[in-house]
């Protein structure tokens, strides 16, 4: 998509449901719930999640996309985890492969900067539906935050690189739970598997 055209849509907003207390967007007449709306008065986390991930399709494909999602059908294996797992089993592995005498190389920065983005969409999605075109909607939440095409390319790159170290490491989530534990080096509290609403662990994980 240009961006002569991305500056031609409105994009919908985000309101408050008042009679199910929930957030809504709707999106080419059709209303998406995307989670409960906070005590706070503002949206809760994971409405804003699901929020950007339906606008970031659907500035993709011109279509509103579905809230629902079916699940894997793998009992156990790399796609039985969710994406929010397999990011921080792969952080672990990052964090011990990008160093430089010691201390961490700029490309343990690029790769975690990279799957924040997929994290923000998509964390909360079991790995097996994460496809071209959620990927595609990846590259245009990059576009939005002025990334340039080079950035852009080579994020791209890595997250591919992400998904297919996990499924080359045939991670089960009884592998995964032993990856998880806590160790020196790795942060208080260690690495731990997240939970479905973006636990803190995940977000110190990418954010150091």
């Amino acid at each position: 998509m240009s961006r002569n055209r991305k500056c031609k849509v409105r994009v919908p907003t985000l309101v408050h449901h008042k009679s199910s207390g929930r957030a809504r967007v709707r999106i080419n007449g059709s209303d998406n719930y995307c989670g409960p709306w906070g005590d706070n008065g503002e949206p809760s986390d994971e409405a804003q999640a699901t929020y950007r991930r339906l606008i970031a399709e659907w500035l993709d494909s011109g279509d509103a996309p579905q809230t629902r999602h079916s699940g894997s059908s793998a009992a156990d294996g790399p796609l039985s985890l969710s994406i929010n797992e397999l990011i921080l089993a792969y952080c672990r592995h990052a964090e011990s492969y990008y160093l430089k005498n010691g201390e961490p190389t700029s490309e343990l920065r690029m790769v975690k900067d990279a799957l924040r983005v997929v994290k923000e969409l998509y964390g909360m999605l079991p790995v097996a539906v994460f496809g071209p075109l959620k990927l595609k909607a990846v590259r245009e939440e990059m576009i939005l935050r002025d990334w340039t095409r080079g950035q852009i390319n080579k994020q791209v790159g890595r997250i591919k690189r992400y998904f297919r170290w996990g499924l080359r490491m045939n991670l089960s989530r009884r592998k995964f739970t032993v990856l998880s534990r806590p160790s020196p080096g790795c942060g208080r509290g260690g690495l731990r598997p997240a939970s479905p609403n973006l636990c803190c662990p995940l977000t110190n994980t990418l954010s150091t």
